[in-house]
């Protein structure tokens, strides 16, 4: 009676030194990806870009009013106040805005 010898499992992974790409190729590649990633990064900038110039023009067929003016600070707290003129179509309410002073 022959006795098999107890099989060994199978090795995973790729063996030593069987690399298929050299150094130079993998450095070409991932200057390849940073390059595309820029160009991806700038094209978003651009759609962004694109977006709030149609939106700036859009404000004031959207809204009443607007504030165009940049703050030193973020504005802390807004809050409704009462309405001021109800309407069938539209009401005019009023809306406090807090500024931090320095």
């Amino acid at each position: 009676m022959e006795t098999t010898p107890p099989s060994q499992p199978k090795k995973r992974g790729r063996p030593k030194g069987s690399s298929t790409k050299t150094k130079e190729e993998r450095d070409k590649e991932l200057q390849h990806r940073m390059r595309g990633s820029i160009t991806d990064k700038k094209a978003a900038a651009n759609a962004i870009d694109e977006k709030y110039v149609q939106w700036k023009s859009l404000v004031p067929v959207l809204y009443d009013w607007f504030a165009n003016h940049n703050l030193v600070w973020p504005s802390l707290s807004c809050r409704w106040g009462p309405i001021v003129e109800q309407g069938a179509l539209k009401n005019r309410q009023r809306l406090y805005l807090s500024e931090q002073a320095s």
